[in-house]
Order: C-alpha cells, then structure tokens, then sequence
C-alpha cells in the first residue's frame, strides 16, 4: 500500500506540478518516485540516525523530511521570456547516510575540501544541466547540522540556512541553478560571479510573474546584500 504523504510532501509534489502547467516552462524531466517505508515512519527514521549514525538531528526538523526514494525536475523558460534553469533531485536522507562518503570525497587536490567532503551527504544533487549539489554535514550529536553548496566553478560554500529553510527556499525558487549562493557568504558583483549575477537577476524577474502566489522580497533582499 502506497504510504500517505505528509504535508510538505504533497507540498513538493505540487510544486512539480506547478513546473508542468505553467506554459511559460518547459519540463524536460520530471519525475516522483514512491515514498520509502522500509525505513519506518519519519520520528522511526530520526531515531535511527540518531542510534546508528550518533546523527542526533533536531525533532523540528522532521516537519520538512522528504521521504521519496527520489523528487526530481530538471526545466527552462520557454523562447518567449528570458533564459532560466532550474533543477532539483531529491531522495531520502537515510539512504544518503547509509550510504557512506560521497564518491567524489577523495578526488580533491586540497585535503581540507576532501575531509570535508568526507562528512557530506547530499539532500539535493544537480546531476544534468547544474554540475553541483547540496550537503548536508554529517557531524556526531549536532542537531542542526550545516549546509554545504558546491559547485564545479566556486568548489565548496557553507550555508547561513539550515535544513528547514533550505527546503522551503527551494519551493520558491524550483531549483534555479545557483540560487543557493544568496545564502552563501559571497561578493556576487565580483567578475567570477556573472553567470550567477545574471541568473539570479533574471530569476527574480521571472519567477514572480509565472508564479505570482509566492513571496520573493525576501530573495530580492538577499540578492541586494550580495551586490554590495
């Protein structure tokens, strides 16, 4: 029997269907895999972490804990408005612990971005047009553990929102590529930036009118303290 989504569960499969009938988007793929059971329950799952991984995360979070073996989108605007992509794909948390390190974890040049990667596991990866993903730090009896973006052009950026913020920001912005540096600690006027300045730029023209049923000042005030 197919398990009953949660809230923000059916939130986020909403938001695929937002991506799939906006005309002004073309959904290049799209898809919703079933919700993992074998795992238990969500509070079942925190505990488990928490037993076999001393990953002690906080209850509040269990509120935004997407339990699908994976969520994905991978989109742009249509010819008739300005160029955006966006992408997303998300899978569940254990599986991504269980897991182990990340394959990519002993490849860097730097030692300290390879014991960092070590402690990664992605929450949400960009595998088609974003060459990066999102990581959360796997860091024994921290309860709200910290997020890391990387990129292939800017390597690794630690995160000022945590694991609740980073999935209701991403409702919002449906996985624009780069979005997640407005959470970063970066000068996005600077030369190496203007791809991401663009993008971000276009992304706050855009977005409101195709989905006007959101709340972007806040992004658009995030975007002004980065051009600083």
């Amino acid at each position: 029997m197919a398990a009953e989504l949660t809230e923000y569960e059916q939130r986020y499969v909403d938001m695929l269907g937002e991506l799939r009938n906006s005309p002004a988007i073309e959904v290049l793929e799209g898809k919703v895999d079933r919700v993992v059971q074998a795992y238990g329950d969500i509070p079942t799952v925190f505990e488990k972490l928490a037993r076999r991984y001393e990953l002690t995360l906080d209850p509040s979070l269990q509120s935004r804990f997407p339990r699908f073996r994976s969520l994905s989108c991978l989109w742009q605007t249509t010819d008739e408005l300005p160029q955006l992509t966006g992408e997303f794909l998300l899978s569940h948390l254990y599986s991504q612990v269980s897991g182990g390190p990340l394959e990519i974890a002993e490849h860097f040049p730097e030692e300290s971005d390879r014991s960092l990667a070590r402690e990664l596991r992605v929450i949400d990866d960009h595998p088609e047009g974003g060459g990066g993903f999102a990581a959360m730090r796997i860091q024994p009896h921290v309860r709200f553990p910290e997020l890391w973006y990387f990129t292939i052009a800017h390597g690794f950026q630690l995160l000022d929102i945590g694991y609740r913020e980073y999935f209701d920001n991403l409702l919002i912005t449906k996985g624009v590529h780069g979005w997640q540096h407005l959470f970063a600690d970066v000068r996005l006027h600077a030369d190496e930036y203007i791809h991401a300045r663009k993008r971000l730029t276009t992304m706050l023209q855009v977005l409101p009118e195709i989905f006007p049923g959101h709340d972007y000042e806040p992004l658009r005030a995030r975007l002004a303290q980065r051009l600083r």
